[in-house]
């Protein structure tokens, strides 16, 4: 299982670093929710596939340079731990932040391996939209 888990967020970063939104979403379920810090301080949540398909759709819009970048990755059974950078341009002005984020499950039960409902939440993505939007 921590090869599948493993494969689930490479792909998922991989979608995003190609800022395809269709594949991103293709990893969601129905009922997924996604927490974004902004507004600050305590941000929004964002629940369903038309809401959360309208999200990445207008932060790639305002951050087309978007990048995610795995440190390192961590897989037991259906769990993992990603270490990370995010890289931006805004304005012309390069910058990164770096944090650590812990998705899952991703029970084998759920088709092509996507996580239940709220098990990728906006705790990692989201501050990423508060510093790119």
């Amino acid at each position: 299982m921590p090869d599948a888990t493993r494969t689930v967020i490479e792909r998922f970063n991989e979608a995003f670093n190609r800022h395809d939104v269709d594949a991103i979403m293709s990893w969601m379920t129905e009922d997924c929710v996604f927490e974004n810090t902004r507004p600050a301080p305590d941000g929004t949540c964002i629940a369903g596939t038309s809401a959360v398909r309208a999200f990445w759709e207008e932060f790639f819009r305002r951050s087309p340079q978007a990048h995610f970048e795995t440190e390192e990755l961590i897989a037991s059974d259906d769990r993992c731990i990603v270490r990370w950078v995010y890289r931006w341009v805004r304005d012309g002005v390069s910058g990164h932040v770096r944090g650590v984020a812990a998705p899952g499950p991703y029970p084998r039960s759920r088709p092509r391996g996507r996580p239940e409902a709220g098990a990728v939440h906006g705790d990692v993505l989201g501050m990423l939209a508060a510093v790119a939007l």
